[in-house]
């Protein structure tokens, strides 16, 4: 198309949950420490963790800090609110930048890693639920696209330019939350006697 150039914004995010349904606070990892739409807000109050790296990749710094100060205190709370004992089993895809020595910060987490090369067949998180996610937040950003269209305020052009990493941050939370509500209600459905 004559005068349309693609856009090449990216991020990375990080999902992780339990068999449980319990799902960790999303990690992001966007190229900009400060991005202008993220200027007068406030990181803790975001529905995300959000890291920031040059190329918007998970690096075994990224990834060593996140799971330091996001996945053991979450999954601590998580654990003392359940008055479960603190013994976790953490199964990691076998990437670069995820420390081979990670299993080592902590006694009470286990680090399993899965074999090179399986991980799209055997990935608890890669058995749909990531395409589920992905599926939800599409449909969300679609859903937003028509809203601001059909009520006039901007055409789908301007839309899509005025679509920035806080919007995104915003959608993740909503489509996040949602995932969690629909999981239990289909839960509650297939729990329901015939």
């Amino acid at each position: 198309m004559p005068g349309f150039k693609a856009y090449k914004e990216r991020l990375t995010l990080l999902l992780g949950g339990n068999v449980a349904g319990y799902k960790l606070k999303p990690l992001m990892i966007y190229h900009s420490e400060i991005p202008r739409a993220l200027k007068r807000i406030d990181k803790h109050m975001l529905p995300v963790h959000y890291h920031h790296n040059k190329k918007a990749w998970m690096t075994a710094m990224l990834f060593e800090d996140w799971f330091v100060h996001c996945f053991i205190p979450e999954v601590k709370d998580y654990c003392r609110e359940n008055k479960i004992l603190f013994k976790i089993l953490s199964i990691l895809n076998n990437a670069p930048s995820h420390p081979q020595n990670i299993g080592d910060i902590d006694e009470s987490v286990k680090v399993v890693f899965l074999p090179p090369n399986t991980t799209s067949l055997i990935q608890p998180m890669d058995q749909g639920f990531v395409a589920m996610f992905k599926a939800y937040y599409l449909w969300n950003m679609f859903a937003q696209a028509v809203e601001a269209t059909d009520n006039e305020e901007k055409d789908l052009r301007t839309f899509c330019k005025e679509f920035n990493v806080l919007n995104s941050i915003l959608s993740t939370g909503k489509v996040w939350k949602e995932m969690r509500k629909r999981t239990k209600e289909e839960e509650e459905i297939e729990e329901e006697p015939e």
